[in-house]
């Protein structure tokens, strides 16, 4: 393999690492504080993109639509 295949390949698992570590601090629970720590940000705007779409944050707003939509159907039955 050339050098220059090893550094794309070490860019590409570099950039991975840098999406991926993020997202499982952030479903683990990690808070703006700690994300903007451990990636180096200045701003909180990259580190609110993780929360929101954290795996947490899906999970209640999908429980949030489910009770609304079993409060509809009791409603309906009534």
């Amino acid at each position: 393999m050339s050098e220059s295949e090893n550094s794309d390949i070490e860019n590409v698992a570099e950039a991975a690492l840098s999406i991926l570590i993020p997202q499982k601090s952030t479903d683990a629970g990690a808070n703006i504080s700690t994300l903007k720590r451990h990636g180096g940000w200045h701003s909180t705007f990259a580190a609110e993109g993780y929360v929101e779409n954290s795996m947490e944050n899906k999970k209640e707003i999908a429980n949030l639509i489910l009770r609304k939509k079993e409060l509809a159907a009791e409603k309906e039955k009534q």
